[in-house]
């Protein structure tokens, strides 16, 4: 995690122009000035860090589809044999090739 180290956030070499308020106990304050002062960082720069990151992470995991072995063994015999075309989409193809394709 953590990969800006004493004062290199990646968003320090940014303008910064949007704010973000938040409210958080004392205990997690703190904390937090704690760990950013460990890592060298402002209490402003080692949240955005963190947030960047968790942000980050949370868009790549949504794009990620959890198969089981049976659905992978499915999807990937789809994949390789896949059906027929019913008789709409047959009508769809031939519809096509007229309109878009002539």
């Amino acid at each position: 995690m953590l990969q800006a180290r004493r004062g290199q956030a990646d968003s320090s070499r940014q303008t910064k122009e949007d704010r973000l308020q938040l409210r958080m106990t004392s205990d997690l304050k703190r904390q937090l000035a704690d760990v950013a002062h460990a890592h060298g960082l402002s209490m402003s720069d080692f949240a955005t860090l963190v947030i960047s990151e968790a942000v980050t992470k949370a868009n790549d995991e949504r794009h990620v589809i959890d198969l089981s072995r049976e659905e992978s063994a499915w999807l990937a015999d789809l994949l390789v044999n896949p059906p027929a075309p019913n008789e709409r989409m047959a009508d769809d193809v031939e519809r096509y090739k007229r309109l878009i394709r002539p």
